[in-house]
């Protein structure tokens, strides 16, 4: 027995096959050209081995290629299952309406009678696995004029609600109501039966922006005046004025005596390695002071430590008298911390001298 629901599909196959045989022409069976069946047979190999790989897009523009060429049962069911293997449901149940539609030809092998069935079958099948989409409109002023668009095909406002036939996938539905325009994304997968809503709502004026609330000014306590001091009293005395300090001793007292001092004691010592020196010339010189030639040396020391110790006499006299002059003179300054006096007394060969620091 036959279930109603196969039954019912058979009887739409054989409508459908009707149909399509009532639209295509009938072709004469001449016989094709041996280049074309070489050249058709070609891409039928290429579509299988392509196919085979999972190359499901470059197999079937192979068997396209070869469905122009010689349109056979055989090739139109390899082409419309390409069809279907990337998805192009409704090319695949055409391009299967039209194997079946094909004129039979008397020496048609079996093989394309199986075919020729086959495609019957898919054709039938794909009818309930191909999604409808169906699209509502809400919001537009009654009688506003609103254009569709479903993936940049307009369609008529009289037909917006019916469902539309469209292959699985992703799909664009643009509503455009004067400059307002409206996209909604949808997706659909097999036997899906979607509706489509594009709203139309009227803009939203933006909240209105209340003023900032400013905050209370922040009152500082004032800063106090500094003290005023009172003025000095008029019978206090003014503090007494520092007196010029007038005592202390002339700074010639000190250079005078440092000199005087350094005078004498280079003149001394001198003076005894002058005497030294001539007692022990005394036997080697003659009364003319013509001495031989070993000891004119010492005989010249002789006469210079002489002459050193006469001069450093003098000028410790000299220190002596400006020391005792400044101690009568006196001094009105301020005393002032006087830098502390060195003498140094160095005595050479042939040579003697004081320096002095005051």
């Amino acid at each position: 027995m036959i279930r109603p629901s196969s039954r019912l599909r058979a009887i739409s196959v054989a409508a459908l096959v009707g149909c399509a045989s009532a639209a295509l022409p009938m072709q004469a069976f001449a016989e094709p050209s041996s280049s074309t069946i070489a050249t058709v047979k070609s891409l039928v190999v290429e579509g299988r081995k392509l196919r085979d790989a999972g190359n499901h897009a470059a197999a079937r523009t192979k068997f396209a290629e070869a469905w122009a060429l010689l349109p056979t049962p055989i090739i139109g069911l390899d082409l419309g299952r390409e069809e279907i293997a990337v998805r192009q449901l409704l090319e695949a149940r055409a391009r299967l309406l039209e194997v079946v539609a094909l004129p039979t030809n008397p020496k048609e092998s079996d093989e394309s009678k199986a075919a020729r069935s086959e495609a019957a079958r898919l054709a039938a099948e794909l009818q309930e696995r191909i999604p409808t989409l169906s699209i509502a409109v809400e919001g537009a002023p009654k009688g506003a004029k609103v254009r569709v668009t479903v993936d940049g095909e307009e369609v008529p406002a009289a037909a917006l609600s019916v469902p539309r036939k469209l292959n699985p996938g992703d799909h664009f539905v643009v509503g455009r109501l004067g400059a307002d325009e409206r996209e909604v994304p949808i997706t659909l997968s097999e036997r899906d039966a979607k509706v489509a809503t594009i709203r139309f709502t009227e803009k939203q004026a933006p909240p209105k922006k209340e003023p900032p609330v400013e905050a209370p000014p922040v009152v500082k306590a004032p800063v106090p005046p500094p003290p005023i001091e009172a003025p000095p009293s008029a019978s206090e005395p003014p503090p007494p004025k520092a007196e010029r300090e007038t005592t202390g001793v002339s700074p010639l007292v000190y250079g005078g005596f440092v000199v005087a001092g350094a005078g004498i004691v280079v003149g001394s010592i001198t003076g005894l390695l002058a005497m030294n020196k001539a007692t022990a010339l005394k036997d080697g010189c003659l009364p003319d002071n013509t001495c031989s030639a070993s000891l004119r040396d010492s005989y010249d020391s002789s006469r210079t430590f002489g002459n050193v110790a006469t001069v450093s006499f003098v000028v410790g006299l000299v220190g002596l008298g400006v020391g005792l002059g400044g101690l009568a003179l006196g001094s009105s300054e301020p005393a002032k911390p006087s830098a502390s006096a060195s003498v140094n007394v160095w005595v050479g060969v042939g040579s003697v001298g004081v320096r002095g620091a005051f």
